[in-house]
């Protein structure tokens, strides 16, 4: 009987194991899109810091259109 029991507790730690193991594959995937996403987002950042002049006046003339508060 005690090893029945023993045997069934295996058998309830391999199915929490494999979730886990799935959960770990899943959430290291989500990881690693969330990563190259960052990368995107800071290059999009760093070619509008750098663009060109026109663009920093489109930009800055856009902000000015919408500020709350006039200068």
């Amino acid at each position: 009987m005690y090893q029945r029991e023993l045997e069934d507790q295996i058998a309830v730690w391999k199915q929490k194991h494999e979730a886990l193991a799935k959960s770990h594959v899943s959430q290291t995937e989500e990881v690693s899109q969330l990563k190259a996403q960052i990368d995107d987002l800071n290059a999009q950042v760093m070619s509008l810091q750098f663009g060109s002049p026109d663009m920093w006046g489109y930009i800055e003339k856009f902000q000015q259109d919408f500020d709350l508060v006039p200068h």
